[in-house]
């Protein structure tokens, strides 16, 4: 299913720490999408680069390439074909990688999907950039337009200006958000994405190989370039920088978002006051719980997630009763995994185990009931349907790490059985409530306990100096061994000399 349709009033709320940058998408009040981006995160999609051919694979027809991070990117056949091929060529057998790559060659390629657990990034040459309205191609010399557009006149409009107004070999995706636009409002978009193609080609000649070019765009200007005005109801934001920030943008790409954009002055952090930290604490659980009394167990593996569904609390009915009992159980569970599947971003294999349904008149409900909630997801999903054993088959794009695997990390002491929170992210949460504590109680000082792991970290990298520079005040740390991994407590905040009995 690749066709996406439907889509929630969304509100969105960012919050930025010192080293990260959170984006909670909301609908109906409920966390429906998370974003989360490092300061000093590499090889994100669509981050471009000048690497060198590593290795050939013939085998596998497939190459490495250095492209200057910790680890080499996969480049597959199918994403080294020279830019149209696939249209010029339709049908016809793909040539063998040994005569589009050599060991030692320079390429321009970008990342198309990012490392994953052990698996390398992997890579494009299709070079694409994004905009509002359009995603320039500036290699590919095809004109695509959004089958959103419907409308013939205003389809024959984008393409004869698309036509008229790309040179040669140049390529253009007309997206649904174009339709309304006028054309010289497509031109200044054109124009833009043109100019930021050329400045990363500018940068070839000023960067040994390998090098990045031009990093994909942040998370943030994503809000922005891919919702639609009516989508939004607003943008609440905590940091004063970000803010001006966004709405200097929204002026000039999104005008009609300017005055939707909130700056956040809470007691609490943003986070915790709109229910999103709430929301990602149980999306770490494997049990979710349906509003009938049923609840879903999610399994994931490296291979495929496994979702069972359960009736919960035994209705005690039987016959066509008991059965429609269970088809609306199940339309409530594939509502619930459509997003559970979109905020805690599963991709890969996923095979749901439905209660059992005796009529396949009910198979087919449920499974429409799935595949209309998945019309809310930007994540292209296909669901193949009931196995004669009664489970479904489907499958979501992996594009990036899982919620699980970023927030997570096997447990040493149940010897990986179970999962505790990251260094990282336990710290963040610390960051996050001191942040809105000092500033509800205009603070001179903080001092919170860590399990020694986790101290360790606040202290690498001079991380609780940066704390303190940041926030103004005095920042102490203290190890504590009896203190569970996940856990941080906060021992005092206020004046900075009532903090000395702690030390």
């Amino acid at each position: 299913m690749n066709k996406k349709q439907q889509r929630a009033l969304q509100q969105i709320i960012v919050s930025r720490d010192i080293e990260e940058t959170r984006i909670a998408v909301m609908e109906a009040g409920r966390l429906a999408e998370l974003t989360m981006e490092q300061d000093k995160q590499m090889a994100a999609v669509g981050s471009i680069y000048r690497g060198r051919v590593k290795k050939v694979l013939p085998a596998m027809q497939a190459a490495f390439i250095d492209i200057g991070e910790e680890q080499e990117a996969f480049l597959y056949i199918d994403e080294a074909l020279p830019p149209g091929w696939k249209v010029q060529n339709r049908g016809a057998a793909k040539p063998n990688i040994r005569t589009l790559v050599q060991v030692g060659e320079e390429k321009i390629v970008q990342i198309s999907k990012e490392a994953i657990g052990s698996k390398s990034p992997r890579l494009t040459s299709e070079i694409s950039l994004p905009g509002r309205m359009l995603v320039y191609l500036p290699s590919a010399g095809l004109i695509s337009l959004s089958r959103k557009i419907v409308d013939a006149k205003k389809r024959e409009r984008l393409r004869v200006w698309a036509t008229d107004n790309l040179a040669e070999g140049e390529g253009i995706i007309v997206r649904t958000m174009a339709e309304e636009a006028s054309l010289e409002h497509l031109q200044i978009e054109l124009d833009f994405l043109r100019a930021k193609w050329k400045t990363a080609l500018q940068e070839t000649g000023k960067k040994k190989t390998p090098s990045l070019l031009l990093s994909a765009d942040n998370a943030v200007s994503r809000i922005l370039l891919d919702r639609s005005e009516d989508q939004m109801v607003e943008i609440v934001v905590d940091d004063a920088e970000l803010y001006h920030e966004l709405r200097v943008q929204a002026k000039a790409i999104h005008p009609s978002m300017f005055n939707k954009i909130q700056f956040y002055q809470g007691k609490t952090s943003v986070l915790d006051s709109y229910g999103v930290d709430k929301e990602i604490e149980k999306a770490l659980y494997r049990q979710v719980w349906l509003k009938s009394g049923g609840f879903l167990v999610i399994d994931q593996t490296e291979a495929m997630t496994v979702i069972d569904v359960n009736t919960g609390k035994f209705t005690g009915k039987s016959g066509q009763q008991l059965e429609d009992t269970v088809t609306a159980t199940n339309v409530e569970a594939a509502q619930e995994i459509a997003r559970q599947l979109r905020l805690r971003d599963i991709g890969g294999i996923i095979i749901i185990d439905f209660i059992d349904m005796k009529q396949a008149k009910n198979q087919q409900i449920v499974q429409e009931a799935l595949q209309r909630e998945l019309e809310k997801d930007v994540t292209n999903s296909y669901v193949m349907g009931f196995t004669q054993l009664g489970l479904l088959e489907m499958t979501r794009k992996k594009v990036r790490n899982n919620l699980s695997s970023i927030l997570t990390k096997a447990c040493i002491t149940c010897s990986g059985k179970g999962r505790i929170l990251t260094e990282q992210e336990v710290a963040g949460r610390f960051i996050r409530e001191a942040k809105a504590l000092i500033r509800a109680q205009e603070a001179e000082a903080i001092v919170a306990a860590f399990h020694p792991h986790v101290y360790q970290y606040v202290q690498a990298e001079g991380r609780r100096e940066k704390f303190a520079e940041e926030w103004g005040v005095m920042v102490q740390i203290i190890s504590r061994e009896t203190m569970h991994p996940s856990e941080y407590q906060i021992l005092h905040v206020g004046k900075k000399a009532d903090s000395k009995r702690f030390s």
